[in-house]
């Protein structure tokens, strides 16, 4: 048992682990596991409602390498839950700043032809 996590972080854990066969792999644990080169078996422990089992550093790794998990998202909570993924917020804020750009650009030019 993983006693340096508590029991509330580990169920936290496994929630995550949870959103994450159901992104993946829709729920198929089989599926799940195959793809990231884990048993079954191994993969269900991590699912299992007491919450003893979590996954290793090199299950971690898949994670990342296969589907591009954050592991502080995982582990942790916090961030998105895929690397590089953006938040609606800030394309929101890109797709603004391009905008603003565009009204910069056709302002300068107006402004060029009254000179």
């Amino acid at each position: 048992m993983h006693k340096e996590f508590s029991k509330k972080t580990r169920e936290e854990i496994r929630l995550r682990l949870l959103v994450i066969l159901e992104k993946c792999a829709y729920g198929h644990k089989t599926k799940f596991a195959n793809t990231i080169g884990h048993s079954t078996g191994n993969v269900e422990a991590w699912f299992n409602v007491k919450g003893v089992a979590l996954p290793s550093i090199k299950a971690m790794y898949a994670l990342v390498t296969v589907y591009r998990i954050n592991l502080n998202w995982l582990v942790c909570g916090e961030g998105n839950m895929f690397i590089n993924e953006r938040s609606e917020t800030n394309v929101k804020l890109l797709n603004e700043n391009e905008f603003l750009k565009g009204q910069i650009s056709a302002y300068e030019k107006v402004l060029k032809k009254i000179k």
